[in-house]
């Protein structure tokens, strides 16, 4: 090839589009870099929700990731509870302790027998205050 027909500026193209190919590198690495500030800060505030529902549930609250763990095992614990007693409420019927009377000996009375239609609704509502003192004590 002869010098004359050489592009003067070749050279210097490339070097500008090695570095536009640079510079969107960079564009690229800074927005997922971005991405993982968003990711950091969404988890930073998971944490905190965390937190919160631990201090409303008495579970207390923990840095490290073994301490969210815990918390998280006793929010769970505390959900499970909280579900079993109104699965206790909505099933109502046989979920009654004995009355401790009986008909005649030997035959025992149920506790709607033994203390009626207002004394079931009160040993429910019971059920629901004693699953909730531990939230509305923290409330308070």
């Amino acid at each position: 090839m002869n010098p004359a027909d050489e592009d003067p500026h070749g050279e210097c193209r490339h070097e500008i589009e090695s570095l536009i190919g640079e510079i969107d590198q960079l564009r690229q690495f800074s927005r997922r870099q971005a991405e993982e500030i968003e990711n950091l800060n969404g988890m930073a505030d998971a944490v905190e929700v965390l937190r919160d529902i631990g201090k409303v549930f008495g579970c207390g609250h923990v840095d490290d990731p073994d301490g969210r763990r815990q918390l998280t095992n006793c929010i769970e614990q505390e959900f499970d509870r909280l579900r079993a007693a109104l699965a206790k409420i909505a099933k109502w019927f046989g979920e009654f302790p004995p009355s401790g009377r009986e008909w005649q000996p030997g035959e025992p009375m149920s506790y709607g027998a033994a203390f009626g239609s207002n004394g079931e609704r009160d040993f429910m509502r019971q059920v629901a205050v004693d699953a909730l003192n531990p939230v509305t004590d923290e409330l308070k």
